[in-house]
């Protein structure tokens, strides 16, 4: 399993990690979890089309690795109950975490999206 976040909008995104499935699939997953967490079609489809190159690598902002860091202690208690990919992206998208103030990842990236004016 890999767990993945970004610096804009910190929602995690837990997917396979097998090599015949990543990076492949992360745009599709990204749509999925970002229909799940109620973001408009259009930008759903906005940020399909812009990840059709995927960016992945090691990080040395401070904020994402805080970020990762509290994602990665809660992912743990979620694997334990037996979670899908799927229901523990949601379910860590939930919950606050201290790099942005205790607020909720899910919260934000649906703010994020709205303020751009594509949610």
């Amino acid at each position: 399993m890999g767990l993945l976040t970004e610096r804009t909008t910190p929602a995690p995104l837990v997917v396979p990690a097998r090599k015949d499935e990543f990076p492949v699939g992360l745009p599709a997953a990204v749509a999925d979890a970002l229909a799940r967490l109620g973001v408009d079609e259009n930008a759903r489809a906005c940020e399909f089309d812009a990840m059709t190159r995927p960016a992945i690598g090691c990080t040395r902002n401070r904020f994402v690795l805080g970020v990762m860091t509290d994602l990665a202690f809660a992912a743990e208690f979620g694997l334990r109950d037996g979670m899908s990919p799927v229901e523990l992206s949601l379910w860590l998208a939930r919950n606050p975490i201290k790099p942005i103030r205790y607020g909720s990842p899910d919260e934000l990236t649906v703010e994020l999206f709205t303020a751009c004016g594509v949610a």
